[in-house]
């Protein structure tokens, strides 16, 4: 492509226009994404954050499991497996609804997209444990 890295920095900006947080992930995400040469790096820019909201929801979800006893622990437990069978069946949404695109911008914003699932749980396990149900604040 003749404009490639034009294409490919206002791609990487949406890609991060989603990210209403400006964490240490999402300030790392946009200076990778602003640094990516191609699209393939834009995507790899993704994964990383992924990655990075991974283990920021395994943390929360460690502490969580701390302090949480009884009915709520089993429900916070019943609540994160129906999460995650969400994020699997979602994950395959957005893989098959981008497929159907043939632009070439389909694999950064279905990465963007995975991304901000990822971030929206890990900050919704923060406020869990920034505002605790009271039986968790003992």
């Amino acid at each position: 492509m003749r404009h490639g890295g034009k294409v490919t920095l206002a791609l990487g900006l949406f890609c991060l226009s989603a990210h209403a947080a400006d964490g240490d992930i999402d300030r790392q995400t946009r200076a990778c994404v602003v640094n990516a040469g191609s699209t393939a790096a834009v995507v790899r820019c993704e994964q990383q954050a992924q990655a990075a909201w991974r283990a920021r929801i395994e943390e929360h979800r460690q502490a969580l499991l701390e302090r949480l006893q009884g009915p709520e622990r089993n429900h916070f437990l019943a609540a994160q497996a129906a999460w995650e069978d969400y994020r699997v069946r979602e994950f395959r949404f957005i893989d098959d609804s981008f497929a159907q695109r043939t632009d070439g911008l389909s694999p950064p914003l279905a990465a963007g997209a995975k991304t901000e699932l990822l971030r929206q749980r890990a900050e919704r396990l923060a406020v869990y444990l920034s505002n605790p149900p009271p039986a968790m604040g003992k």
